[in-house]
């Protein structure tokens, strides 16, 4: 039986299949929020660790997204991108938002610290990085992260781009010749070096986020004038300042483990120590060195922003 048994709007379980069966509700477990103590550590873990029993066991924001999203310092008019492997492009809401386009859009809605609902999509994330250096290490040449985006960062860019939730790039054999094809097969000018391959990348990240944004804000009626990247993602200067460019938006970097220290904060917020989403961004805003990324929107960027709404239609 093929159904979600979760009524997102009262937070409830439903109970029925598609088919109009009943399911037992004891096979079921309780919703419960983040914050909650769920009670102590076991014997064997205590034991092992070689600490007391009375340690408290409570539910972080339980996924790493719901952790790294409590730890962002966003605002009411923030977007935030939880950028690892995956970047995940939102906003957070007091209420899930379902309807047509919505569904059309691919957006989802997902549970949050404090009652909230992170509304959001998921965008490919750095896992072009990570497949292009696999590919580049295979061959014999071992760049560290670093060494790529500097690469990245002194090659011409505004040549060619790709979509990066074409489904060709989720486990290809090799992330630099799969690119190649790509660029092939859309007739577009293949980058010098790999250098150019990795702005490639990082100015299509850029442009997705945008074309994700541009949505969300007809959906929810939010002007997003801030975006806030969160997780390992958020490390690389060039990403986060061409994100800035092509969205002309600001864009506040950090923290780069946004997940370990939002686990951290609703842990207390369950042992009472934190009230409130607000406090606990606080307390990231006070403890966490943040960087902030001006854009520098120009021409070139809406240009190249028009041909790539272009490519994303041409290949859809």
């Amino acid at each position: 039986m093929n159904n979600t048994v979760l009524r997102p709007l009262y937070k409830e379980l439903g109970f029925r299949s598609t088919r109009g069966d009943r399911f037992p509700t004891n096979i079921f477990p309780n919703i419960i929020e983040p914050g909650t103590k769920l009670g102590s550590i076991s014997r064997d873990l205590a034991e092992e660790l070689g600490v007391p029993r009375t340690i408290d066991v409570i539910e972080p924001a339980t996924h790493d997204t719901g952790s790294a999203v409590a730890a962002a310092p966003i605002d009411e008019d923030s977007a935030y991108i939880s950028c690892g492997t995956w970047s995940l492009v939102g906003v957070e809401l007091d209420r899930p938002l379902i309807n047509r386009k919505a569904m059309e859009y691919n957006f989802t809605n997902e549970g949050g610290a404090f009652n909230t609902i992170r509304f959001l999509k998921n965008v490919q994330g750095m896992w072009f990085i990570e497949q292009i250096r696999a590919s580049l290490i295979r061959r014999g040449y071992n760049y560290s992260y670093q060494e790529l985006t500097e690469m990245a960062s002194k090659a011409s860019g505004f040549k060619s781009f790709i979509d990066p939730d074409d489904p060709r790039f989720l486990v290809p054999l090799d992330m630099i010749e799969e690119i190649m094809k790509y660029l092939d097969e859309t007739k577009q000018e293949k980058p010098d070096g790999i250098g150019g391959l990795v702005r490639i990348v990082l100015e299509s990240l850029a442009m997705k986020y945008r074309y994700v944004i541009e949505r969300m804000e007809d959906l929810t009626g939010k002007k997003i004038k801030k975006i806030n990247i969160v997780g390992g993602g958020s490390r690389n200067w060039l990403h986060n300042q061409l994100t800035a460019d092509f969205n002309n938006r600001v864009v506040v970097a950090g923290p780069d483990e946004a997940t370990s220290i939002g686990n951290m904060l609703i842990q207390l917020a369950g042992l009472g120590y934190v009230n409130s989403l607000r406090d606990v961004r606080e307390y990231v805003k006070n403890s966490f060195q943040l960087k902030v990324f001006e854009p520098n929107h120009t021409k070139q960027h809406e240009d190249a922003y028009a041909k790539f709404l272009d490519l994303l239609e041409k290949n859809s």
